[in-house]
């Protein structure tokens, strides 16, 4: 059986290893910052082994990254915030016109 290659690349990475508590639930991350996948983090669920790729863009769908993620609904507004601190500089500005 022969094997061809696409990509093999090695990088020094950032990891971040956080358990966070909510007033009912832990949730336990691990976030991965690498230059690969267009910029976009890994952030993965230790206790559901999920992940997503995200960009500060993405902490806005909400149909996107908490049911793959495993957050509550109650807990998803908390998460999100978290997640601003650590994919996104500042929360995205309001449009105003």
């Amino acid at each position: 059986m022969d094997i061809t290659f696409l990509m093999d690349e090695s990088e020094l990475q950032s990891n971040r290893f956080v358990c966070l508590m909510t007033e009912e639930h832990r949730y336990d991350f691990a976030i991965i910052n690498t230059k690969q996948f267009l910029g976009n983090s890994i952030v993965l669920s230790l206790q559901n082994h999920r992940m997503v790729l995200m960009c500060e863009e993405d902490i806005e769908d909400r149909d996107y990254w908490p049911q793959r993620l495993g957050i509550e609904a109650g807990d998803i507004e908390a998460v999100q915030s978290f997640l601003y601190g650590v994919l996104g500089a500042l929360e995205p500005a309001e449009l105003s016109y």
